[in-house]
């Protein structure tokens, strides 16, 4: 006897339009979304199309030394980037929880600029100083709408600095280069609503001189640390 809610769960699942489908898929981490591609034909390259991805590097524990680690990173975010043809990035999470953030995160910071994101957090939880691109800030960003950053990344500016559409920004432990620094970064920002620092001694900024311009929302942490 067929199981009729097998059945059925099977239908109402295929009744779901491709938008929809991506939209879960969205939850997974790419490498199960690509998993997802033996269900059916029709499984096979949706995981192309999903709006929202998430890389972390903690999958690379088997991956062997430290360089192995960075390339295997690095190798896996640009394999899923390739494979999009085209399709834009609504939200993308780079994450660094074992590897230093260095040549990895640079790297892969610029994959992601070049297919027209929307919202990218980048993100590290170790201590070790990072760079990040100056594409990240550059007329090469111009999609680019919420922009999070969380760790010790070096931000470098270049002379000319374009984010015409930025709306939200969030800095987390972020080293600048000096005072005047933080003031241009925000001052080429036409349409910034909503901005969040959370800083500390160490950052390179001593006082804060910001062009508010279209901002209506703003909040600001300092924490001291202990040895000063």
């Amino acid at each position: 006897m067929e199981d009729s809610s097998t059945t059925n769960g099977e239908d109402w699942i295929c009744r779901l339009p491709d938008s929809l489908l991506c939209h879960i898929l969205s939850f997974l981490s790419p490498k199960e979304a690509v998993g997802t591609s033996i269900l059916s034909k029709r499984w096979e390259n949706l995981w192309i199309s999903v709006p929202s991805l998430y890389f972390c590097d903690t999958f690379t524990t088997d991956c062997g030394n430290y360089m192995n680690k960075a390339n295997c990173y690095i190798d896996y975010v640009n394999w899923v980037l390739a494979h999009r043809d085209g399709f834009a990035i609504e939200k993308c999470n780079l994450s660094s929880y074992t590897l230093h953030a260095s040549a990895h995160l640079y790297s892969c910071t610029c994959a992601v600029i070049a297919c027209t994101v929307q919202e990218l957090t980048i993100k590290s939880e170790l201590f070790r100083v990072g760079q990040l691109p100056w594409c990240l800030l550059t007329c090469k960003c111009k999609t680019l709408v919420v922009l999070k950053i969380h760790g010790r990344f070096v931000l470098n500016f270049p002379t000319f600095i374009c984010l015409p559409r930025l709306k939200f920004v969030y800095l987390n432990s972020v080293i600048y280069g000096d005072d005047a620094s933080m003031q241009k970064l925000f001052s080429s920002c036409p349409v910034l609503e909503d901005l969040v620092i959370k800083r500390h001694d160490w950052d390179g900024v001593g006082i804060i001189l910001l062009y508010m311009g279209t901002t209506t929302k703003y909040t600001s942490e300092f924490t001291q640390s202990q040895s000063s």
